[in-house]
């Protein structure tokens, strides 16, 4: 999802509304979302497939690392 898709679905909910992320898809937890990062700081994300062609885990990077690997993409990141 791109921010700009969050944003139009966001306008359309309650201002005053908490929050709160699922752990997953199946809704095994839920929290409510304490940071966001990426809008100031700049953070990355990289995932790479694996040899059958699955998505790997999502792995996150910030402009303060020193190795970054190249085809990182620019993202926001919601804490719960």
């Amino acid at each position: 999802m791109k921010v700009r898709q969050l944003i139009a679905k966001l306008q359309k909910a309650d201002p005053d509304l908490e929050v709160i992320l699922s752990s997953d898809m199946e809704g095994n937890s839920f929290d409510f979302v304490n940071e966001v990062v990426g809008i100031k700081n700049i953070t990355y994300y990289h995932r790479e497939k694996d040899e059958l062609g699955g998505n790997l885990p999502i792995e996150l990077y910030d402009e303060s690392e020193e190795e970054i690997p190249e085809g990182v993409r620019r993202c926001i990141v919601l804490f719960p």
